[in-house]
């Protein structure tokens, strides 16, 4: 005999204004997770011996995904967008499920990687290792605590002080890194963009709001491929925005002003290689900022230019590894898998109604990468859902079998959520650009600048070819042909004979196909929900048997364990291979048509027709593998639709709509 789990845990979830609750098992959670077994352990029940966990942190909509993940172990991201991949990676990953967020950061990496990088910053310091970024605060707070047992003044930081901040810092970061398996792979594909193309961090918007810690982390590296110069520049930037109060004219600034800078600083500043800045950049770039310097490292900097082989006091860090400068040279070059640089100058020419083509040398813009065809897809919507609020943007195209290259320039956001509209801009261009045996670039302006660009609706987005819905009974089932549709049609409507196949009224719109979205009784409830008059038609393993039902009222994912009614409903088999004849079964007691379980239920059961006349059940959460489907009662249905005696587990099954021509 078995037992059913106890729902002893509730989960809460969102923020308070959309707060949800779930109910769960305990065994499960701690079976699936040590996150849980830890939480679980330090939670008190309540009198009705509940366990109660809040993550305001997590939607709802990540949840579900995560609650069907601890239930039926598996993940359908095909239709998920990729922003939604990437939260879920997260949450996968403060929960502890270390193989769900690995494989989830894998798939970015391979199959998402412009994404990745379009939205570096703001990924950058979402990922940054909470244990990295205690450990560089603690390493702080023990360099400040030996600082002041040595009564170091924060006005002359001495070598010793220099050289406890970074061995201490880069100890604790490589301990920390060396010993957490959370999120490896995208730490690393994110430490390699930083170490090779650094521009993408500090020239982005969100470059001054990098935490103190992650800013940290990136100057450590020794294979930051950029001029130590620009690094000085970019530290002196992010430390000056983090007080708006300090003047914005240097020549203003106090000596309270230096002091607040060189505070802020104060961790960042020994991590720069100073000996290895060209003279000329000292003398323009430091020397106005030479009081946050401290005199000892002035005066060494003054010495290394006059007497460059004598020794000094402060600490000397080694150059940077920059294995070719050219990497950040001609960035458009290498940026476009279609255009190259020349290209890049006439476009830019163009955008600033230029008479003549910027020299190379001149070019005032630079490419971004937001989308690639080839890595990203080429579906319509993923356009419309990756370059959703981005500005000032070009489309390239290149054309098959020619050398054309087209595209077209937008100065507008493009916008994913308007329905079909006209935008308005006299800025706006499109072009074919010069390349192989085309000697000449044409550029055409916009004429009427109400109708600039076109905006589609959100239904027109996904449809790329409409004789995809033509026919679509003989091609869209895995499990019946189109004489089951005509013998499912006849019954639908309660005829005596058969439909020819000439004037079936119904087609079949799917709705879900187990071998394609996953066999877990919950998928069945949240993608069926709301669809009226459906057929489910499952096929049984080690058979030739083919079971179904007919719903004529529409599925609900929000009731709590009721049974409906109806006249109209009725489940049958359908003759296939050995089976000779059809059998209809349709509805004696109208009041027990169908059961539509409760929420606590739905993770084990799928659809029922009556009481198991007809029932696709899984106490694992997999319609392929526990035996648990069931229709040998008779107590609700006229006559049962399967002989054989005992339960049983399916291959496959899918419900269509039924749809009138």
């Amino acid at each position: 005999m078995t037992f059913p789990l106890i729902d002893n845990v509730v989960i809460e979830v969102d923020k308070e204004e959309n707060r949800k609750s779930f109910t769960s098992h305990s065994v499960v959670l701690r079976y699936r997770s040590t996150y849980f077994t830890k939480e679980l352990e330090n939670i008190a029940t309540n009198e009705n011996h509940v366990k109660t966990i809040i993550k305001p942190n997590i939607s709802t909509q990540i949840f579900e995904i995560i609650l069907k993940y601890i239930y039926g172990g598996v993940v359908n991201i095909e239709n998920i967008e990729t922003k939604l991949i990437y939260e879920l990676m997260i949450v996968a990953n403060e929960l502890e499920f270390e193989e769900l967020s690995e494989k989830l950061g894998s798939y970015l990496i391979e199959s998402k990687d412009s994404w990745l990088r379009t939205h570096f910053s703001r990924i950058y310091h979402s990922i940054f290792d909470r244990n990295l970024i205690n450990s560089i605060e603690s390493a702080q707070k023990e360099v400040a605590e030996n600082s002041t047992k040595r009564r170091l003044d924060l006005d002359e930081p001495s070598t010793d002080y220099q050289r406890d901040t970074i061995k201490l810092q880069s100890k604790k970061i490589k301990s920390t890194t060396n010993n957490c398996n959370e999120l490896k792979g995208l730490n690393r594909f994110y430490n390699d963009i930083i170490a090779k193309h650094p521009n993408l961090i500090f020239e982005s918007e969100d470059f001054i709001l990098l935490q103190e810690a992650e800013l940290i982390s990136i100057l450590e590296n020794d294979n930051l491929q950029l001029e130590e110069i620009k690094i000085w520049d970019y530290v002196v930037k992010w430390g000056i925005v983090q007080n708006p109060t300090l003047p914005g004219n240097l020549e203003e600034w106090s000596k309270e002003n230096f002091k607040t800078l060189k505070t802020t600083l104060q961790q960042c500043l020994p991590l720069i290689r100073y000996f290895h800045i060209p003279e000329k950049d000292i003398w323009e770039k430091l020397k106005p900022y030479k009081k946050i310097l401290g005199t000892q490292l002035w005066d060494d900097l003054n010495q290394r230019l006059i007497f460059p082989n004598q020794p000094v006091k402060s600490l000397v860090l080694p150059a940077r590894i920059i294995s070719n400068l050219e990497l950040f040279q001609n960035i458009n070059e290498r940026i476009s898998a279609i255009i190259n640089e020349k290209h890049v100058a006439e476009i830019s020419s163009w955008i600033d109604r230029k008479s003549t083509i910027y020299s190379l040398a001149n070019v005032p813009y630079k490419l971004q990468l937001i989308l690639r065809g080839s890595e990203d897809g080429f579906q319509p919507q993923t356009f419309w859902d990756m370059c959703d609020g981005y500005a000032g943007t070009i489309v390239i195209a290149k054309v098959a079998g020619t050398d054309e290259i087209l595209g077209g320039y937008n100065p507008l956001a493009w916008d994913n959520s308007t329905e079909g509209i006209y935008v308005e801009t006299n800025d706006s261009f499109i072009f074919s650009l010069k390349n192989g045996n085309i000697r000449k670039s044409i550029l055409s302006r916009v004429k009427y600048k109400e109708c600039s660009l076109f905006y589609h609706s959100s239904n027109t987005r996904i449809i790329s070819n409409l004789e995809l819905f033509q026919n679509i009974n003989e091609r869209i089932s895995a499990i019946i042909n189109e004489k089951h549709v005509a013998e499912i049609s006849s019954w639908i409507d309660r005829k005596s004979t058969i439909y020819s196949l000439a004037n079936v009224p119904y087609k079949l719109q799917l709705i879900l196909r187990g071998s394609e979205d996953g066999f877990q009784p919950q998928t069945f409830w949240d993608m069926c929900d709301g669809y009226a008059g459906t057929i489910v038609i499952a096929k049984v393993a080690g058979t030739d048997e083919i079971l179904g039902g007919y719903n004529p009222l529409a599925w609900d994912n929000s009731t709590e364990g009721i049974y409906v009614e109806t006249n109209d409903s009725f489940i049958f088999s359908l003759k296939n291979g050995n089976i000779r004849k059809s059998i209809l079964s349709r509805v004696k007691y109208k009041e027990c048509s169908l059961f539509y379980h409760s929420s606590n239920s739905k993770i084990f059961f799928g659809p029922s027709f009556g009481n198991r006349e007809f029932s696709m059940n899984s106490f694992i959460s997999d319609f392929t593998q526990d035996k648990k489907c069931w229709c040998n009662n008779k107590d609700f249905y006229e006559k049962s639709i399967r002989k054989a005696f005992g339960s049983f587990s399916i291959v496959d099954y899918e419900v269509f709509k039924i749809v009138k021509k």
